[in-house]
């Protein structure tokens, strides 16, 4: 009976030890993003050209992301499978469930593996492709390929998965490129955005980041007239505060330090 007892012991020491440690801390990175201008002009302010600067704030099932350039921070809480887009200027906050952002953003293309290792910003990442071709309205088609480095040792709970990288794998992704073109009649929309992560510091993350502030309005998302009327609002105080970045391609090569490799 001791025997058992002390082996039951041993057994739950070392499930402890070899219990998942999913990453908690903070992501510092920057983007290079080339849109076609119609592109741009249906974002209604959520996609720009040139460079954007972002930080990751990741814990549990948990991710918030602060969004420097347009100034829209996201709030992704799994836990209570809530999302909320976060307006400090307006003081407004767009709320959905995750379910339903999920299925906005789908891409359904299969992330493949390489053997391509490569050491970005002090960390081991291995490269994943992955491409789809899909048909779209009125005989039109879409073609995406992404190319990602995701670092396979710094991982992140499964849930919170779909919303970190564009591969949906469970892995922190420290640089990714992707490309999207969309052909309908004679019209053409291509986006490309290159994202690198610089920074990566693993530390205890405050939970006031993942909370709405009690001053703001609540609106509806899953409403697309809502949503995008909110981020009209918000485009056109970014304007006038003079915010957004001039949608140039001397603004764009001038934003771009010559130590990104992208």
């Amino acid at each position: 009976m001791k025997k058992l007892f002390v082996f039951a012991i041993c057994m739950m020491a070392w499930m402890t030890c070899n219990a998942q440690e999913y990453f908690e801390g903070t992501l510092k990175a920057r983007s290079y993003e080339k849109h076609s201008n119609i592109v741009v002009k249906f974002s209604k302010g959520m996609l720009v050209n040139g460079a954007r600067d972002a930080e990751m704030h990741i814990k549990g099932k948990k991710l918030a992301v602060v969004d420097k350039t347009v100034n829209v921070h996201t709030i992704y809480n799994l836990e209570e499978q809530s999302l909320y887009f976060l307006f400090p200027y307006i003081k407004k906050a767009i709320q959905m469930p995750t379910s339903h952002f999920a299925k906005m953003t789908a891409n359904n293309a299969t992330p493949t593996p390489t053997d391509v290792y490569k050491t970005i910003s002090g960390q081991k990442c291995r490269l994943y492709t992955a491409e789809k071709i899909e048909n779209v309205g009125g005989g039109g088609t879409t073609k995406i390929k992404n190319q990602v480095y995701l670092c396979e040792d710094l991982q992140v709970d499964p849930a919170l998965a779909p919303f970190v990288t564009p591969t949906g794998l469970p892995y922190l992704g420290i640089k990714y490129i992707i490309d999207s073109n969309s052909r309908v009649g004679i019209m053409t929309m291509d986006s490309h955005t290159a994202y690198e992560v610089k920074e990566v510091i693993p530390c205890s993350v405050d939970e006031s980041l993942f909370e709405v502030p009690a001053d703001y309005e609540i609106v509806d998302g899953t409403s697309n007239s809502k949503m995008l009327g909110v981020y009209s609002e918000n485009n056109k105080v970014m304007k006038k505060m003079k915010k957004g970045k001039p949608e140039t391609e001397k603004e764009i090569t001038f934003d771009i330090n010559e130590e990104w490799d992208f």
